[in-house]
């Protein structure tokens, strides 16, 4: 057991030491002083009076008869003596957990700070298999921007655009500026952009690149919760929303119709960060995160219903910053994925591309990059 442990037990066994002999105390000191009381040589009147004193005041009253006003030496000394035990317990029992909470919480500090430093370091030296810049067709994905030399891992970017992407990094003369709350983007068939905030579903006008909320039907509000990734679907013609927060759910979206439909699916246990949809065989695909993990460790297959079809382990897995929640992308291009991991405090001269990008071979979890392009 360690310290800051062993201080917080110490002085949790003295509170309770404390509560129990407190409650033996107001059990017998009390009787003892009625009937000291009693046996005393005062009148009978003031007999009675001190006795119906102390029964309705009990162990204030009781414990004030002790200290002062009982002819019992021997009460006198046993009510100063637990006084000062119950005291030491108690408010010795106190401090000893404030100090054991003070320890843990300053161990716990350290502690977070040597796991940012391993995980700063583990980004910084993730080298996976090289691949070429042009392995895939470009695809468009977000770039987010920061202001200084790089962002807090959970800070709000200073811009969003939305720019074709090769392994390298975002092609800079594609680059068009979009809502800078929008976090995932899909396309549809005829070009429309679609896109997620931190919460919301909705479009991006082409005219201004503004966010547009999109409602989501209100009988499936209450299952529609924390949006992680989005995909189009160009057989059933339909955008996928990705949720994942207890439970992991499928919704469609149909941009014809305006219609929405949750598929027949309910996964727990996992936490999925980003979605694709793969032409090359029909299926969409989702990067897992364990609760609280520092990587992402596994990619997950799932049919048009949303049913699990598939679990490939990620080799290696991706280290990524533990308080990094939101902004990962997932794509399909050239028959394989990539994923881009949003930029954190650990990228350091990254921020200014965006971010890490990673190509993820669908059938065996492999996974290659390329330097990002400064």
């Amino acid at each position: 057991m360690d310290l800051p442990s062993f201080l917080a037990a110490s002085g949790l066994a003295g509170v309770f030491a404390a509560l129990v002999l407190g409650t033996l105390f107001c059990l017998v000191q009390p009787i003892w002083a009625i009937i000291d009381c009693i046996e005393s040589d005062r009148e009978k009147d003031a007999k009675v009076l001190v006795s119906v004193a102390l029964l309705v005041t009990w162990g204030l009253g009781s414990t004030l008869y002790g200290l002062f006003l009982s002819v019992s030496r021997a009460l006198r000394v046993f009510t100063l003596v637990m006084l000062a035990v119950l005291f030491l317990l108690g408010v010795g029992g106190i401090a000893t957990c404030a100090v054991g909470a003070f320890q843990g919480a300053k161990e716990s500090q350290r502690q977070a700070a040597i796991e940012k430093v391993e995980i700063e370091e583990a980004i910084r030296t993730f080298r996976p298999a090289a691949v070429a810049a042009d392995a895939v067709e470009p695809f468009p994905a977000l770039h987010f921007t920061y202001p200084g030399s790089g962002p807090a891992s959970h800070g709000a970017p200073s811009s969003v655009s939305l720019a074709d992407h090769d392994l390298a990094g975002p092609i800079a003369a594609s680059a068009r500026d979009v809502s800078p709350e929008v976090r995932h983007v899909a396309t549809s068939a005829d070009g429309g952009v679609f896109a997620l905030t931190t919460h919301e579903f909705g479009a991006i006008s082409p005219a201004t690149g503004r966010f547009v909320e999109i409602a989501v039907d209100p009988q499936l509000e209450d299952d529609f919760s924390w949006p992680k990734g989005l995909a189009f679907d160009p057989v059933a013609q339909r955008m996928v929303v990705l949720t994942s927060h207890v439970h992991t759910r499928f919704f469609r979206y149909d941009p014809r119709t305006s219609a929405w439909e949750r598929l027949p699916s309910e996964h727990r246990n996992g936490s999925l960060v980003a979605l694709a949809y793969s032409p090359a065989d029909a299926s969409l695909y989702a990067l897992e995160r364990p609760h609280g993990g520092r990587e992402l460790t596994t990619l997950r297959r799932f049919n048009d219903q949303g049913a699990s079809i598939g679990v490939v382990a990620l080799d290696p897995p991706i280290p990524v910053p533990e308080d990094l929640d939101a902004g990962f992308q997932l794509h399909a291009s050239s028959g394989n994925l990539v994923l881009i991991v949003p930029p954190s405090a650990a990228s350091g001269g990254e921020a200014a591309a965006g971010g890490r990008l990673y190509l993820v071979d669908r059938e065996d979890g492999d996974v290659a990059a390329v330097e990002p392009r400064s």
